[in-house]
């Protein structure tokens, strides 16, 4: 894995290899505990990942990091046509793991740096957004914008 230093050298950058997530994880986010509700700490950190499984366990490292308890959304999996229940179960659907699309179970925390998926309110609410959760309400979130011209 490699990860993005802050250091530029005449117009490059100079990369560290990590060879365990834990070791990209405390070196991207280094003092996490003291700097989590810092957004101008957070603008400057990011990890970018392929695939949606890594992205999930880096994610869930990265919560267990964070103080506080973590809330679940789950998400409503159903089809259109009741008829099509029994070729498409609630179980299978739930399986379902669709690039672009959240998990089946969200889980966040107070302080969860998170990235839009789909544009909610163009142009300050688009497709990959960052966002930082200020507050957890019923399934209602509250995110201050984190980067772009609109934070």
């Amino acid at each position: 894995m490699i990860h993005w230093q802050k250091y530029f050298l005449s117009n490059c950058w100079i990369l560290e290899m990590c060879r365990q997530k834990n070791e990209l994880i405390e070196s991207v986010f280094l003092d996490i505990l003291n700097n989590y509700l810092n957004q101008n700490w957070l603008r400057q950190r990011a990890i970018l990942v392929a695939k949606n499984d890594d992205v999930d366990k880096i994610n869930f490292q990265i919560q267990q990091l964070l103080p506080g308890n973590l809330i679940s959304f789950k998400s409503i999996d159903t089809t259109v046509d009741e008829n099509e229940t029994v070729n498409f179960p609630t179980e299978f659907l739930n399986s379902l793991d669709i690039p672009g699309m959240p998990p089946q179970n969200l889980r966040l925390k107070i302080g969860s740096p998170v990235i839009l998926l789909r544009n909610l309110y163009p142009p300050r609410l688009c497709n990959g957004t960052r966002l930082v959760i200020k507050r957890i309400a019923g399934n209602v979130l509250e995110a201050t914008i984190l980067t772009g011209k609109f934070k």
